[in-house]
C-alpha cells in the first residue's frame, strides 16, 4: 500500500488521524488541530469518531483553548462507553479552566459510587487539583 498516495478517502482518513495523534505527542497541538480538522471534509471517513473527537480535544487542551476542548471531550465520551479515567479527568478540568464549577461538579459526582475503589480514587485526584 503506498501511503504517500493513499487511493481512498478511508486510507486517508485514518493516515490524518494517526498524523494527529503523532503531532498531539509530540506537542505540535496547531499542527496536530490542523491534520484532525481535515478529515470530515473527506467524503468517506470511517475513522473512530471516539478517538477523533478525544485527540482534537487534547490538542485543544494544550493550547489552553478549554472551551473548545469541552464539546470534543464529552463527545468523545458520549461515543465511547467505556470508562476512561483519563478522558473524565481532561473534561473536569477544561470546566474547571473554564470556570464552569457546577458541570465540573456534575461530572464528577456522576463519576462517584460507594464501593468502586477506582472511581472514588479518581473523585478524590481529580476534586483536590
Amino acid at each position: 500500500r503506498d501511503l504517500k498516495n493513499p487511493k481512498t478517502d478511508d486510507e486517508k482518513a485514518k493516515l490524518l488521524l494517526s498524523k494527529g495523534k503523532l503531532l498531539l505527542d509530540l506537542g505540535k497541538y496547531d499542527q496536530a488541530i490542523s491534520s484532525l480538522s481535515a478529515i470530515p471534509a473527506l467524503k468517506s471517513n470511517h475513522v473512530n469518531q471516539s478517538e477523533w473527537n478525544l485527540y482534537l480535544g487534547k490538542a485543544y487542551i494544550g493550547k489552553n483553548e478549554y472551551a473548545k476542548a469541552i464539546p470534543h471531550l464529552n463527545l468523545s465520551e458520549k461515543l465511547d462507553k467505556t470508562y476512561n479515567p483519563e478522558r473524565k479527568k481532561l473534561v473536569v478540568q477544561s470546566l474547571v479552566a473554564e470556570r464552569e464549577y457546577y458541570p465540573a461538579l456534575a461530572t464528577l459526582t456522576k463519576t462517584y459510587t460507594k464501593g468502586n475503589q477506582k472511581k472514588d480514587e479518581f473523585y478524590f485526584e481529580t476534586a483536590a487539583k
